[in-house]
């Protein structure tokens, strides 16, 4: 067999003047980017520069009807899940983080399942979330039914404006907070094991790597080495205008999700496939889009990384 440029092409690929290139020959171990196609040829795609800011604009465009999105409509399944995975009680403060409009924290606060803090860097979706939150409010006063207030945070997942060991719950889901590059998400793991109290409990989305490689769009990317996903798309804002725009997904799989987590002194107690709006409860498999992990805070970080 030839070694030329062009050997190992099938005879269709070479009519058609295609090459399959082998994206790890442009890159290294070092995570050079590798972005490939769902045929496995060398895609060049932007490097996620500002991800927060990416993310961000999401709630800045959308504001009030970031909650029209399909994936919004899950929200009470969603909500009914956590508070049974976390255990959750009425006076357990909850850390919400990349909340958007606060749907979650607002939905187990509506169950009694904890004191909710809704964490995001989108000022108009945090404002969106506290009109909504009155409006429940006066509906509550009304059936004098008392519901837990929401304390709104502007932040950034990775420097939480919380005091160590301060909350008792933390939520992570729909990648608003965790799941954006490999780096970003270290360093939330992070921050999330720091104001967790020890046996406070975790849960948290991430996006399937088996997923991504197995149903990988025509028009995205996949960087395999690193586990990252371009998806060119686009933001529907509160008038109805799309604005184009690049979306990047960490992914990952089972394996490296527990390690991650164990790094920071998580420890992961049990981890299930995630159907947005319709939790599986059952083992991750190929066809799930997401896994939900649930971990907790070890006593210490030193006694994580023995």
């Amino acid at each position: 067999m030839g070694t030329g440029e062009g050997a190992g092409l099938t005879g269709a690929e070479r009519a058609e003047g295609r090459e399959r290139v082998d994206p790890h020959a442009r890159a290294d171990w070092r995570g050079a980017p590798a972005w490939a196609d769902a045929h496995g040829r060398w895609s060049p795609r932007p490097e996620p520069a500002r991800p927060t800011e990416a993310a961000r604009a999401v709630g800045e465009l959308q504001g009030a009807s970031y909650e029209r999105n399909a994936f919004a409509r899950g929200t009470e399944a969603e909500a009914d899940e956590l508070c049974a995975r976390l255990a959750l009680e009425p006076d357990h403060r909850l850390l919400d983080l990349g909340a958007a409009t606060g749907r979650h924290s607002r939905a187990l606060a509506a169950r009694g399942c904890g004191r909710p803090v809704a964490v995001d860097l989108s000022h108009t979706a945090l404002c969106a979330g506290v009109a909504r939150e009155h409006d429940a409010a006066t509906a509550a006063a009304d059936r004098a039914a008392a519901v837990p207030p929401v304390q709104w945070v502007q932040a950034d997942a990775r420097a939480l404006p919380l005091p160590a060991a301060s909350v008792d719950a933390a939520v992570s889901l729909c990648q608003g907070g965790f799941g954006l590059t490999p780096d970003h998400d270290r360093a939330v793991l992070a921050e999330l094991a720091r104001v967790l109290r020890p046996g406070g409990r975790l849960a948290l989305t991430a996006y399937s790597l088996a997923f991504a490689a197995r149903f990988l769009a025509p028009e995205d990317a996949l960087d395999l080495p690193r586990g990252l996903l371009h998806a060119p798309t686009e933001i529907r804002d509160a008038h109805g205008r799309d604005h184009p725009a690049d979306h990047w997904s960490t992914c990952y799989s089972p394996a490296h999700l527990r390690d991650l987590l164990d790094a920071v002194g998580l420890e992961t107690t049990g981890l299930w496939g995630w159907e947005p709006g319709a939790p599986t409860g059952r083992p991750p498999v190929v066809t799930d889009p997401e896994l939900l992990v649930v971990a907790v805070r070890q006593a210490s970080i030193r006694e994580a990384s023995i």
